[in-house]
């Protein structure tokens, strides 16, 4: 652990992966039943990351996350968070797929039933996000989604987009999930 982390860290059964905390981490990481995978917080943590039994992919955090991050129930996955990520990540039972939040995530994005495909979230909601290989999964984005938003074979939850979708939203196979957008939606379906 490099310069200074200026929270706590609790680790508790066999951590077997590699933790890598650099610049003033601020924040509070738990990490509870043997975590196998890597955890990289870098530039101002100041948030909480509470990982609680055997995540077993790879985990990073990167600058400036101020919101909260949580996973249970051995989550094979890799996150990416980088700056100032502000909102709330809930991922329940076995999350597969791959995260990535990048610059400026305003917003909440809950997925609770095994999402196995690869969700891509990028800056205040303009970028693109990719859901594949049968999401099984709530995605909530609140504060205008601005990008595009592909989701291939067999999505079967449920998408809110408020605050005016400015982006494009393309569904191609068999869309057998709900998907509610208001707020003057600009968007190409």
């Amino acid at each position: 652990m490099t310069p200074k982390p200026q929270g706590t860290i609790i680790m508790t059964p066999k951590p077997r992966g590699i933790i890598i905390m650099t610049h003033k981490a601020k924040g509070t990481i738990q990490m509870k039943p043997k975590p196998q995978g890597k955890t990289k917080m870098t530039p101002k943590p100041q948030g909480t990351i509470t990982i609680t039994p055997k995540p077993r992919g790879t985990i990073i955090r990167i600058p400036k996350t101020r919101g909260t991050l949580f996973m249970t129930t051995k989550p094979q996955v890799t996150i990416i968070m980088t700056q100032k990520p502000q909102g709330t990540i809930n991922m329940t039972p076995k999350p597969q797929g791959t995260i990535n939040m990048t610059p400026k995530t305003q917003g909440t994005i809950n997925m609770t039933p095994k999402p196995q495909g690869t969700i891509i979230r990028i800056p205040k909601t303009r970028g693109t996000l990719f859901m594949t290989t049968k999401p099984q999964v709530t995605i909530i984005m609140t504060p205008k989604p601005q990008g595009t938003i592909n989701m291939t074979p067999k999505p079967q939850g449920t998408i809110n987009m408020t605050s005016k979708p400015q982006g494009t939203i393309n569904m191609t196979p068999k869309q057998q999930g709900t998907m509610m957008s208001t707020s003057k939606p600009q968007s190409t379906r």
